[in-house]
């Protein structure tokens, strides 16, 4: 019997970098070398459709993150209104999704990317509360440079940063 010994090289890691550019006001994330400059979660991204191992791990987990379904578990009948209320946000998050079908996509964001976003529109009475939630491809987010306190003042959201 002849022992089968394979060698696996983990040392071509691609670890991102997160720079302030001159004369930029976001913040770039890309790598060092330049191929990936301000585009490395379209590196993550690439890397997700030329792996099918890597498509798998991300899928599954990402499923389980999210789960089967949202259910309220709370049968008590006290404030019906609310529980309606509720169920139809959980139903209809926005005009084209339900809140679960949103958190699916957030969850394969967080297991890509290593985070999401969300736009959320709230009713014109802000004390109605939220209105409607939507996903935002973190792949098209960049952070606004810190203020003077640290603080990020802002986001920028761009369908294709090859070009800025």
């Amino acid at each position: 019997m002849k022992d089968n010994i394979i060698n696996i090289n983990l040392e071509t890691s691609t670890a991102p970098v997160i720079s302030e550019s001159r004369g930029r006001d976001f913040i770039e994330y890309g790598d060092a070398n330049g191929d990936w400059r301000n585009l490395y979660p379209q590196f993550l991204i690439d890397l997700y459709y030329s792996s099918s191992i890597t498509a798998a791990i991300v899928n599954s987990t990402a499923e389980m993150i999210a789960g089967e379904n949202l259910i309220i578990e709370d049968e008590d009948v006290r404030d019906l209104e609310a529980r309606v209320k509720l169920q139809n946000f959980m139903d209809r998050a926005n005009s084209n999704e339900s809140l679960h079908e949103v958190i699916k996509k957030l969850s394969f964001d967080f297991k890509l990317q290593g985070g999401f976003a969300l736009n959320i529109v709230w009713a014109r009475d802000r004390s109605q509360g939220i209105a409607e939630v939507y996903h935002v491809d973190v792949s098209k987010v960049r952070c606004a440079r810190p203020d003077e306190f640290g603080k990020t003042p802002g986001y920028y959201i761009s369908s294709d940063w090859t070009n800025t």
